[in-house]
């Protein structure tokens, strides 16, 4: 695989808060076909906004790569509870448009729905999400009714290792989860970096992860680029899988090395 430098590295203002916003959707023009396709063809009832995020909203994608990340938010009046009453069952509901994504539009790896968001009830993750790593292209833009992020409260949100025991035990148990694990991993790499070396900058871009923890780290490049391999393409072996299972153990122990395994648990590995 050849790694290209590619992905968004974010600065901070004279305020502190991240230099961050996309306002419209500027991406390779076969993407934006895909992304208009999907549009005309999803159900837009008690829709209050549509937002895509990740790289195909903050960089140009990689074809075969990429997902198709889409945040939905629902009417105020909407209860999400009543229309899916679990996550399980609005994935079954969504996942006839992963299906014909892919195989309409093959350069597309996947299409990713989060969670369904109440517009009253918007966390602070999803806040964080829509006012600077996504692009409305339905519904009323609530980008400039969310306040900036400052520095602490973006670090705050960052990944933790907590946040992958649970798919790390699925790892050590063979449950096929690679690609969204080593995602993780590289993200709580980067977040170990930024916090001791104590960057200016911020990013959830895997090649920028992997690059900023590579040039701290330049024993364990080898490891952090087929990890990044791994998050990427989906494709790992055994002797693999027991190579993220310890580099996850030695991250561990580093983290705990310079205390940061302090936050508690959130939902932010999407």
């Amino acid at each position: 695989m050849i790694i290209r430098d590619t992905g968004k590295v974010y600065k901070f203002d004279e305020n502190d808060c991240i230099i961050a916003h996309h306002n419209k959707l500027e991406t390779d023009p076969k993407w934006e076909e895909a992304i208009k396709d999907l549009l005309n063809r999803y159900d837009k009832t008690n829709i209050h906004s549509i937002y895509i995020r990740g790289s195909v909203a903050t960089d140009w994608p990689v074809d075969g790569v990429s997902d198709l990340d889409i945040l939905l938010v629902f009417n105020i009046k909407t209860h999400i509870e009543d229309i899916f009453p679990s996550y399980t069952k609005f994935m079954a509901e969504h996942f006839k448009y992963h299906q014909y994504m892919v195989k309409t539009y093959p350069f597309i790896k996947g299409v990713d729905f989060s969670r369904p968001i109440d517009a009253q009830r918007i966390g602070v993750v999803h806040r964080f999400l829509i006012k600077h790593l996504s692009v409305c292209i339905y519904g009323k833009n609530l980008q400039s009714k969310i306040p900036k992020f400052k520095k602490d409260e973006i670090l705050n949100l960052d990944i933790r290792y907590k946040d992958l025991e649970r798919g790390l035990d699925d790892i050590e148990n063979g449950v096929d989860k690679m690609r969204s694990f080593c995602r993780g991993l590289i993200r709580v790499g980067f977040s170990l970096v930024n916090q001791t070396i104590n960057t200016d900058i911020w990013t959830r871009d895997l090649f920028q992860c992997q690059k900023y923890f590579s040039e701290a780290y330049p024993e364990r490049r080898k490891e952090i680029e087929r990890i990044f391999e791994i998050a990427c393409l989906d494709n790992s072996t055994e002797k693999e899988r027991e190579l993220v299972i310890g580099f996850s153990y030695w991250l561990k122990d580093e983290l705990l090395k310079n205390n940061l395994e302090l936050n508690p648990k959130h939902e932010y590995n999407e």
